[in-house]
């Protein structure tokens, strides 16, 4: 438990604000109803206000609010403040409590709350959810950028080209006719199994690719864990829609995707040591991830929205049925295909964006290497210098989203980061850099905006394949990004990655006029009042 007592003199009118209930970081609720003089002192007993946790991360929390007269002044009140408050955060303790006591500790918080913290307070449960999940994306986002940091490299071993590069990758896609299966199982078995055998199975797998004799295998290797590591993605996605507080959804995709960043940067650290350690033991290093899975699954407990479902489903009494259809009007079970224009819509999301966006993000290296010359060390400083504010935009651009929509948000991203991103590839010196620094900020805000719509759109029951069609629709968009980009650059006839990159980014920019005609808008809303046929409602 923690005390926390802060001093400060302050105004009548300062005060009044101060005896309010917070709604930044917790929501309070006062325990007493005594109010402030409109005029005159307080008096020799003063003035005291006591607060109590209506709604936040706190195990134990208490508020109480203290005000005398200041002697000689006219008012102007000594407020003394002491809170006491007992605070368990899984995994991030350590660096997230201090920041959090500092801003808890201000007598006068500021009135738009903290830009680091959720737009709506998350509980006991959500705070240790989103704890466990984040440090489940950093071993996934280290799988999942193996191939984009060090197939170069592992090309280069093997002495193939760049468009051997492509077909490689493009058959390491395949990936998501095994995730869509996966998640299919998520919907009946539950979603903390499925997702805790895809993080094992994707790090042992990608452990195994460093055992690739040639490409060939590499591809095999890579194709399969890929298939967990894609499906453990999804999940991540959906355990975070169906536990999250409907004003933070896009807010927690975004931290949970950068965490996934985190877990990217660690490859890109060791790709600046590639020459001296070698492409394999990156690949190796994977099996590390297993090490934290006994842990995540102590505390990551089944999906709260899964176990209702299951609940439901599992009483099957005729007064249970006859119940739940006067409610909805509907099958117990809707059917796929009774929601296929939103699904459409997803498709065509994934589709377009990821027909330009995954391949700008495969080559880039490649590009980098050889048509600006970049060492391994440079790559490390490129990339790392153009990720770190690719953060800033997860962070806000899962805010923004919460806050004013995502249909907003992502048409806007979509615009001016893919233009951006084609600049990129067009010139050099410090433009390069600016116009990346610029897409990667922009392809943060992105992320969340569209990532979050995938089981938003879908029912609890439908929410798995949802989003496997979702993944399967992103998979196809990025095989035929890098076989074009790969052919139209091996070819000679096109100059190097530019002129591709700029005929694919037209897909981005149609998506963006489909995003804001045509996609429903989900900020501030429940999942079960965006799918009011929900038969779990």
């Amino acid at each position: 438990m923690a005390r926390l007592r802060a001093e400060k003199t302050v105004s009548r009118q300062v005060l009044a604000g101060l005896v309010e209930p917070r709604t930044s970081g917790v929501v309070e609720t006062r325990v007493d109803r005594d109010d402030i003089p409109d005029q005159g002192p307080l008096g020799s007993g003063g003035f005291q206000a006591n607060f109590t946790q209506l709604v936040g991360p706190y195990r134990n929390y208490s508020r109480k609010l203290l005000a005398h007269d200041v002697v000689g002044a006219t008012d102007k009140f000594a407020v003394v403040q002491d809170i006491e408050v007992d605070l368990k955060i899984p995994f991030f303790g350590w660096f997230l409590k201090g920041p959090i006591y500092r801003e808890l500790k201000q007598i006068s918080p500021k009135k738009r709350g903290v830009w680091w913290l959720p737009p709506e307070v998350l509980d006991i449960r959500a705070l240790s959810m989103l704890s466990v999940l984040a440090v489940i994306s950093i071993v996934v986002g280290y799988q999942n950028s193996l191939m984009s940091q060090t197939l170069t490299y592992a090309i280069r071993g093997f002495h193939a080209s760049s468009f051997a590069q492509s077909v490689v990758i493009s058959l390491s896609r395949i990936d998501v006719i095994v995730t869509l299966i996966m998640l299919v199982v998520s919907d009946r078995l539950g979603r903390r199994r499925v997702l805790l055998a895809s993080v094992v199975w994707g790090a042992i797998l990608s452990a195994a690719s460093a055992l690739a004799p040639n490409l060939a295998w590499l591809a095999v290797f890579q194709s399969a864990a890929r298939s967990f590591v894609a499906a453990a993605t999804a999940l991540i996605v959906i355990y975070a829609a169906e536990e999250m507080p409907a004003g933070s959804r896009a807010y927690a995709i975004g931290v949970l995707t950068g965490c996934g960043v985190l877990g990217a940067g660690a490859n890109v650290l060791l790709v600046g040591l590639v020459n001296a350690i070698g492409w394999r033991a990156i690949f190796a290093a994977s099996i590390l991830g297993c090490l934290m899975v006994p842990s995540c699954a102590r505390l990551l407990p089944e999906s709260k929205r899964f176990r209702h479902k299951n609940a439901i489903a599992t009483d099957t009494s005729p007064a249970r049925v006859t119940s739940k259809l006067k409610q909805t009007g509907l099958q117990v079970v809707p059917h796929l295909k009774s929601h296929k224009g939103r699904l459409f819509l997803l498709i065509c999301l994934g589709l377009l964006i990821q027909v330009f966006a995954f391949p700008g993000t495969q080559f880039l290296n490649q590009f980098l290497r050889t048509s600006r010359g970049f060492s391994p060390g440079h790559l490390v400083i490129f990339n790392v210098f153009t990720t770190i504010p690719g953060a800033l935009g997860l962070f806000g651009g899962g805010s923004l989203a919460d806050k004013y929509g995502r249909k907003i948000v992502a048409s806007v991203s979509l615009i001016v980061g893919s233009l951006a991103m084609i600049v990129g590839f067009f010139v050099s010196g410090w433009e390069m850099w600016f116009a990346h620094i610029i897409a990667q900020i922009l392809a943060g805000a992105l992320i969340p905006a569209t990532t979050v719509l995938g089981p938003e759109l879908f029912p609890t029951n439908l929410r798995g394949v949802a989003y496997g069609v979702f993944t399967i629709a992103q998979g196809i968009g990025s095989v035929i990004g890098l076989l074009v980009v790969g052919w139209m650059s091996s070819s000679g006839e096109f100059g190097n990655f530019g002129i591709p990159m700029a005929m694919l980014g037209v897909g981005p920019l149609i998506m963006a006029v489909v995003l804001l005609k045509y996609f429903p808008e989900t900020a501030h809303m429940e999942l079960e009042e965006i799918n009011p046929d929900d038969p779990y409602n």
